[in-house]
C-alpha cells in the first residue's frame, strides 16, 4: 500500500473529481486504506479521510464575489445562519439551515432547503457534518418526488460517519437521493442507509439509495449504499424521453445487504467503475451484484468499463449482463470487466438472453472466480449471432460448491456455455475463450469439468473459439461439448496429451488433443467421431505397435485414402498424422510425419 505520509502520495481533491469516466487513470489505487470523507464545515478547507490517515488537501478554487450575482439578501427566502461565509467560501452546511443529525429528528425538509438554496445561488459544495439524517424517501413510480433531489454542479460532501437515513414506510417507491436530467453532480463519502430493517410493506422493488435518471456527469466516490428496499445504485434514462445517463464514476463505492441488486444499469453512455465492491445482494429478483439491463430495446449499455471491482455472497450473480430486450435496431453493445473478483455467489459472471444481430461485445480480461456455487462463468441462451462474448486470461478457481452435477444449470463446469428453456435459441455461442484457467485443488474433486458447452433443449452451438486453455483437477475432462455443436475450435500452443492403450472412440472433450499409443501392449484402434468444421486432433505413435486411425461409419480420411471406412495405420516410433474436420462430415489431413498406410 502507498506510504500517505509521504507528500508525493496525497491526494488532491480536485484531481479525484476530474478523472474522466473512460479514462485509465485511476485514484482509486490510493483509496484502498478505508472510505472517503469530506468535511467543509465552518469554513474549513477540504479534509479527506482515507482509513486512519487525514492529510488536507489543496484548496484551488477561487474566492469570487457571490454578493453581486445574488442582489438583494431579502428576496433569498431560507437563508443558512452563517450566510457571509457560505457565499464567500462556496460552500454550505446543512447545519446551518437547521438539520439536526441527531438519529431521531427528521432533517428531509431543511436539508432540500439547503440544496435549493445552492442550486439558486451557484454554491458548489453541500456539507453534512457527522451525525445520522433521517429521510422520508417514499416516491412516485418515476422517481419524481421523495427523498432528496439533487441539482446541477453541486456537490455533496459527507464525513465517514455520516448517515442519510431513509424513515421506515410501506412505499413501493423510494429514493434518498434522486436525479433526473441533472448535470455535474457529486456525491462523495459517508453512509446511505434504506429502511429494508424496518420496512413496513412486503411489495415492491424500487427503494434505491441514489437514483440517477438522463444525468450527465455523475461522480460517486467513497460512499456506503446499503439496506436499501431496492437496489443500492440505479441508473437509467429519462423515462419520457429514453435519454441515457451519461458520463457516471464510481470511485470505491461499497453497496451491501440490498434487497434486489448493489447497482443496477438499465441505459447508460459512459460508466466508470473502479475499486467498488458489491455484496449481498438478496431478497427479490435477480439479487445481483451487478445488473447490466437495458427495460427496453432503446437502453444503452456503453463505453462501461468495471475495473478492479469485486462482487461477493450475492444471492444470484456477482456480474449480471442480461440482453433480453434488445434488438437488431438498439445501440452497440460496449462492456468490460478488466481485473475484477468474484466470490461465494451462485454463478461468478453471466450474460444471458442475447437476441440474433445485437451489435456488440462483452469482455472479460483477468477476471477470476472463487468458490462460486455453481459455474465461475455462464453464457445462456445468447444467440451465436449476437454479442460477441471474449474471456482473456479468466480464470475459476473451486467452483460448484454446491456440487449440483446434475443440474443442467451448472453441468459441474468452471466455464458454461447453455440455453435456458425460458427462452431458446435457434443457436447460441459466438464466444472465444483465450488462456483462461479452471483450477480444482479440493482433495475431492467436485468440478467436473473444465469447459463445457451443453443444452437439453434445440439450440446448436456454434462460433466457439479456445486458444491456449488450462484445465486442472477436474474429475471427468477439460472439455465437455455436445455433438450437434458447430465450429469449435480448440487450439494450444503445446498440444496437450492423451494416452490410450486398449481400443477407444476418440471424444470431442479432448478437442486439440494429441492421442498417442504410450503404454500399449499390442495393436490398439482409435476411432474418430463424426467430422465437424475446424473440429481437429493430432495422432502420435510412441509404441511401436500398429496405432490405427479410423473414421465413423461411412466417413472418410480424405488427402490419404481413397474411399470411406478406410483406416489409416503406422508403427513406427515418432510418426504423427493431424486431421482437421470438414463441413462435410469428413475429415482431412493437414500434417503427416512418417509412414502411415491404408487399411
Amino acid at each position: 500500500m502507498a506510504d500517505r505520509t509521504d507528500p508525493k502520495n496525497r491526494i488532491n481533491r480536485r484531481h479525484i473529481l476530474k478523472i474522466g469516466a473512460a479514462g485509465t487513470v485511476s485514484v482509486a489505487a490510493t483509496l484502498l486504506g478505508g472510505g472517503v470523507g469530506y468535511g467543509l464545515g465552518n469554513g474549513a478547507k477540504p479534509v479527506t479521510t482515507l482509513g486512519e490517515c487525514e492529510c488536507e488537501c489543496e484548496w484551488e478554487e477561487d474566492i469570487v464575489q457571490l454578493q453581486e450575482k445574488i442582489g438583494d439578501l431579502t428576496e433569498l427566502g431560507a437563508v443558512p445562519r452563517n450566510l457571509a461565509k457560505t457565499l464567500s467560501e462556496r460552500s454550505l452546511n446543512v447545519k446551518d439551515f437547521g438539520a439536526i443529525g441527531n438519529a431521531t429528528t427528521g432533517d428531509q425538509a431543511v436539508i432540500q432547503q439547503a440544496l435549493d438554496f445552492a442550486r439558486d445561488h451557484s454554491i458548489e459544495h453541500v456539507v453534512f457534518p457527522s451525525g445520522v439524517y433521517y429521510v422520508d424517501a417514499g416516491s412516485t413510480s418515476d422517481g419524481s418526488s421523495g427523498g432528496i433531489e439533487l441539482h446541477d454542479n453541486v456537490t455533496i460532501h459527507m464525513q465517514a460517519d455520516t448517515v442519510i437515513q431513509g424513515l421506515a414506510s410501506n412505499a413501493t417507491h423510494s429514493n434518498i437521493f434522486r436525479a433526473k436530467n441533472k448535470k455535474n453532480i457529486k456525491i462523495l463519502g459517508g453512509i446511505i442507509k434504506g429502511d429494508r430493517m424496518t420496512h413496513l410493506g412486503t411489495t415492491g422493488e424500487w427503494g434505491h439509495g441514489i437514483n440517477i435518471l438522463g444525468c450527465e456527469h455523475v461522480t460517486i466516490a467513497g460512499t456506503c449504499i446499503m439496506d436499501c428496499w431496492g437496489d443500492g445504485i440505479y441508473l437509467g434514462s429519462d423515462p419520457l424521453t429514453n435519454a441515457p445517463a451519461k458520463q457516471v464514476r464510481l470511485i470505491q463505492v461499497k453497496c451491501s445487504n440490498n434487497r434486489r441488486q448493489g447497482l443496477s444499469v438499465t441505459s447508460i453512455d459512459g460508466l466508470y467503475a473502479e475499486y467498488c465492491t458489491f455484496s449481498e445482494s438478496n431478497g427479490t429478483s435477480p439479487q445481483c451484484g451487478v445488473d447490466l439491463e437495458p427495460n427496453t430495446k432503446f437502453g444503452m449499455l456503453k463505453h462501461v468499463v468495471f475495473m478492479n471491482c469485486r462482487a461477493d455472497n450475492n444471492e444470484l450473480v456477482g456480474f449480471l449482463v442480461q440482453l433480453s430486450r434488445l434488438d437488431a435496431t438498439s445501440e452497440r453493445v460496449d462492456i468490460q470487466f478488466v481485473n475484477c473478483r468474484t466470490s461465494g455467489n451462485k454463478y461468478g459472471y453471466c450474460i444471458q438472453y442475447c437476441n440474433d444481430h445485437v451489435k456488440g461485445s462483452v469482455k472479460f480480461v483477468d477476471c477470476t472466480a472463487t468458490n462460486e456455487l455453481w459455474n465461475g462463468f455462464l453464457e445462456t441462451s445468447c444467440s451465436s449471432l449476437g454479442v460477441e462474448t471474449v474471456y482473456r486470461g479468466c480464470a475459476a478457481y473451486a467452483c460448484n460448491t454446491e456440487n449440483n452435477t446434475a443440474n443442467t444449470g451448472a453441468f459441474g463446469a468452471s466455464f458454461f456455455i447453455r440455453e435456458d428453456s425460458r427462452q431458446p435459441r435457434t443457436t447460441i455461442g459466438n464466444a472465444i475463450y483465450e488462456a483462461c484457467l479452471s483450477v480444482e485443488d479440493r482433495s475431492t474433486p467436485i468440478i467436473r469439468r473444465g469447459f463445457a458447452i451443453s443444452t437439453a433443449y434445440a439450440a446448436i452451438p456454434r462460433h466457439v473459439k479456445y486458444v491456449n486453455c488450462e484445465s486442472l483437477g477436474e474429475s471427468i475432462s477439460m472439455f465437455e461439448i455436445i455433438p450437434t455443436a458447430e465450429n469449435i475450435v480448440a487450439k494450444h500452443d503445446v498440444w496437450k496429451e492423451i494416452d490410450s492403450t486398449a481400443n477407444t472412440t476418440v471424444k470431442t472433450r479432448h478437442l486439440g488433443f494429441t492421442h498417442t499409443n504410450r503404454g500399449s501392449s499390442g495393436e490398439i484402434r482409435l476411432t474418430l467421431p463424426p467430422a465437424k468444421e475446424n473440429y481437429t486432433f493430432q495422432f502420435r505413435v510412441e509404441q511401436g505397435h500398429y496405432f490405427n486411425i479410423a473414421p465413423h461409419s461411412g466417413g472418410q480420411i480424405l488427402g490419404l485414402t481413397a474411399a470411406a471406412d478406410t483406416e489409416l495405420r503406422s508403427q513406427a516410433i515418432g510418426a504423427s498424422l493431424a486431421l482437421r474436420g470438414r463441413t462435410d462430415g469428413n475429415w482431412e489431413v493437414t500434417r503427416i510425419v512418417g509412414v502411415w498406410e491404408e487399411v
